[in-house]
């Protein structure tokens, strides 16, 4: 293949068929010029229950994709989620050989590892949560820490 080949056809713009645009009307562009890929964010408010099922859908997608939905899904009864660690308990490492003593610690970094991106996901649905409410839903939240607590009284 030649390395001509590879180069994108251009396609000189045209004042009659091409909307303006902030390039000269001269100027030849690449056909893959438009970000054919781009998402588009949407943002609902949550501002009445007719509202709910998307803005609930929205909120859950970020969870997922932060890996906290099994932390705050409402269809799990509050007492079946699982926890997550109040405080990580430092290990008692004195008694250990070395060996022993570098696993324990391997393993207690990827506990504090894990506690920590459950927190950060946490703080961010939240952050959203609160973002994305009506002023005049802001009441129902009050006192309410926890995320799970949070949705389930947007619920109503």
């Amino acid at each position: 293949m030649s390395d001509e080949s590879r180069v994108p056809t251009l396609i000189p713009l045209n004042r009659e068929s091409t909307p303006k645009r902030s390039r000269k009307d001269s100027e030849a562009i690449p056909y893959n010029d438009m970000d054919t890929n781009a998402a588009t964010k949407v943002s609902i408010v949550l501002k009445s229950r007719d509202d709910w099922r998307a803005w609930y859908d929205n909120i859950q997608s970020l969870a997922k994709a932060r890996d906290i939905w099994e932390y705050i899904n409402l269809d799990t009864k509050k007492e079946e989620l699982p926890g997550i660690l109040k405080e990580l308990e430092i290990p008692d490492i004195e008694k250990l050989l070395e060996p022993q003593w570098k696993i324990y610690m391997q393993l207690w970094m990827a506990k504090i590892n894990k506690y920590e991106k459950i927190k950060r996901g946490l703080a961010v649905v939240n952050e959203a949560i609160r973002g994305l409410i009506s002023t005049l839903l802001i009441y129902h939240i009050y006192g309410k820490e926890l995320v799970y607590d949070i949705l389930k009284a947007l619920k109503v």
